[in-house]
């Protein structure tokens, strides 16, 4: 196909650089620089072809013109079209807020990195410390538990709600608890940590029928006392009379007249043959150690005794085998009520007459 008159390459990249404004200028500069041509030809022409014409002709106008108006497009260095206006400010608009479009997403992304960032700051300081953590949480527990024992000893050696209130007697028998209550009262209104140990033993230490005892503090008021008194074994002759002493030889009761209830022990007082009578009347029964009258002992070795009602003596030996001895010689008084001499120092081979 023949190509349009002045339809190159020049005219093509013309228009390209044209706008649309400029390319109606470039139409109505052709038309007025071209009064004498036919007017059929040229609306054939512009019908026909309507693109590349204008484009030649608008270049051919601007051969000769000033390069300020080819640069404009044929106009005025300071005159615009509005189709240009509008396109031109459009485009620089559009360009201004595709780039401030992008700058809110970078500082977007900046801002996300950098809490990325301090958080695994953070978790890799939790790793790191958690040894030491562990190891302050462990301190301050025990501080705390130090702390809570320490407040409560405080408030129970010093509070005077956990003061000494009441005083419960345990375990007397021949002994009254009134006795007992009374000799302790000056722990009233002590604080129960703060029981003065030493004055109690002192205290409890003149009553003779109290062979020991124990405290027990119970909060928030309470001091309990139980006693074990002082079981009396014998009967021992003084110079005064008689006096009931328990296997230790501590006197319990005094009495001008003999006892009945208890054995006379010939032996002295904290004498060997003491302690061997002593120990053979605990091992006997109470039933067995009823019967018994007089008990007699020179060493560990001869420990006899009578019983109560008959001339019957026993034999007893040494302290050795008490408890097989007073089960045979129980037996032996039941099966030979009458016997004048039951001798148990051998208990495999008993003789009675």
């Amino acid at each position: 196909m023949r190509r349009p008159r002045g339809f190159d390459d020049a005219g093509r990249a013309g228009r390209r650089e044209q706008g649309p404004g400029e390319q109606g200028r470039s139409e109505q500069g052709r038309s007025e620089s071209d009064p004498g041509e036919n007017g059929t030809g040229t609306a054939l022409r512009s019908r026909a072809e309507p693109g590349p014409p204008a484009q030649t002709d608008a270049r051919e106008e601007t051969d000769g013109a000033d390069p300020g108006a080819v640069a404009s497009g044929g106009r005025d260095p300071g005159e615009s079209s509005p189709g240009e206006g509008e396109s031109g400010g459009t485009g620089g608009r559009a360009g201004r807020g595709r780039r401030w479009g992008r700058e809110p997403s970078v500082r977007s992304a900046l801002r996300a990195a950098r809490r990325e960032r301090r958080r695994l700051e953070r978790r890799e300081v939790r790793r790191f410390t958690r040894r030491t953590r562990h190891r302050r949480a462990l301190l301050l527990g025990v501080a705390g538990a130090v702390a809570a024992v320490v407040a409560a000893s405080i408030l129970v050696t010093v509070s005077p709600l956990m003061a000494v209130r009441t005083i419960e007697v345990s375990g007397t028998h021949r002994l009254s608890a009134s006795q007992v209550e009374h000799a302790v009262a000056g722990q009233l209104g002590r604080p129960l940590a703060l029981v003065d140990r030493t004055a109690v033993r002192r205290d409890l230490g003149r009553i003779r029928m109290i062979r020991s005892y124990s405290l027990v503090s119970e909060p928030p008021s309470t001091l309990k006392i139980r006693i074990v008194e002082r079981v009396p074994v014998a009967a021992v002759k003084t110079s005064g009379g008689y006096a009931v002493v328990d296997a230790a030889g501590v006197t319990i009761e005094t009495s001008r007249a003999k006892p009945k209830a208890y054995p006379v022990v010939s032996s002295a007082v904290g004498s060997p043959g003491f302690a061997s009578a002593a120990s053979v009347l605990q091992a006997l029964p109470a039933s067995t150690a009823k019967k018994v009258a007089t008990v007699s002992a020179s060493g560990d070795a001869d420990v006899s005794f009578t019983l109560r009602g008959s001339t019957a003596k026993v034999v007893w030996g040494d302290s050795s085998s008490s408890a097989l001895k007073a089960v045979i010689l129980t037996r032996l008084l039941a099966a030979v009520p009458h016997a004048s001499l039951y001798d148990v120092s051998s208990p495999r081979d008993v003789v009675t007459r």
